[in-house]
């Protein structure tokens, strides 16, 4: 990926956990971030003969690991475009009886979570599909678990950061202290916000503001319809917070404390008791 598409990638409110983006930004500074490999629907895009996810007994696990792009980042992570691929072919695939949506991301980039979710919704009912999360699932990445049919996730790990974060920064006290003084010609006052040197006015912030609230609508809409929340409910999870695995069962964020290999195999004895009821059924049927 060229820089200025990388660039643009990164660009725009995101759907993160603060903390986990500090560090990262700071990894990234200093030359010491080092990307995750690749996952199976990244490499699948590569590979036609390769599934976008891991099958195991019936069960495709689809990895949602890292930082969520909806593009491909040279800075790894997961990509919902390719995770979304791997959801579809899942559903599609004779072989697969369920599917576990294996989760451990801090969030992301708005841009491509809300259609991953509806993805993982509507594949939800076709399939059995579970969403655990293991070590973190934030912003983000519970926007797209919350539409799962169940939720997951390990002892210690950590759930929640709920909101919606853009970050600005006023650059005109630096451009006036190197001698600079920025001009901005634009066919309305809103189309120079954010313009490099130029002073962040209080109505380019409420802007911004009207623009992340907007977008946290969406978050919130989908998350109370996911998890069956109220209002109230949901106001008590929704800001920004993270919340550890005994919280998180109590306020309805999760329905479960599990490992991973508990909750594939109770998905593969499900698998396996479905096939012996069929099985019993057509016995029934010859005698």
């Amino acid at each position: 990926m060229d820089t200025a598409e990388c660039f643009a990638d990164h660009m725009g409110p995101w759907c993160i956990d603060p903390a986990w983006m500090r560090q990262a930004v700071a990894a990234i500074k200093a030359g010491t971030w080092q990307p995750r490999a690749a996952r199976p629907s990244q490499v699948a895009r590569d590979d036609p003969d390769r599934l976008p996810y891991d099958l195991v007994d019936g069960v495709a696990v689809v990895s949602l690991n890292g930082p969520m792009m909806k593009g491909q980042s040279k800075f790894g992570g997961a990509s919902t475009v390719d995770a979304r691929r791997a959801l579809r072919a899942a559903a599609d695939a004779r072989k697969v009886s369920s599917i576990l949506l294996h989760i451990d991301s801090p969030g992301g980039h708005v841009a491509g979570t809300a259609e991953l979710a509806a993805e993982v919704s509507r594949v939800g009912g076709i399939k059995p599909l579970v969403a655990h999360i293991d070590d973190m699932g934030c912003s983000a990445a519970f926007w797209v678990a919350s539409q799962a049919q169940r939720i997951t996730m390990n002892a210690t790990g950590v759930v929640g950061s709920i909101g919606i974060l853009a970050v600005v920064e006023d650059t005109s006290g630096a451009a006036e202290k190197a001698g600079v003084e920025v001009h901005v010609i634009a066919t309305g006052p809103a189309k120079g916000d954010l313009i490099d040197g130029k002073p962040v006015t209080a109505e380019a912030l409420e802007r911004i503001q009207e623009r992340v609230d907007g977008l946290f609508s969406h978050f919130a809409s989908a998350v109370q319809g996911g998890r069956r929340m109220s209002a109230e409910q949901f106001a008590a999870v929704a800001d920004g917070r993270v919340f550890g695995s005994a919280d998180a069962l109590r306020l309805g964020l999760v329905d479960g404390v599990e490992s991973m290999e508990q909750v594939l195999g109770g998905l593969i004895q499900q698998r396996q008791d479905r096939a012996r009821r069929v099985a019993a059924r057509a016995q029934m049927l010859d005698l």
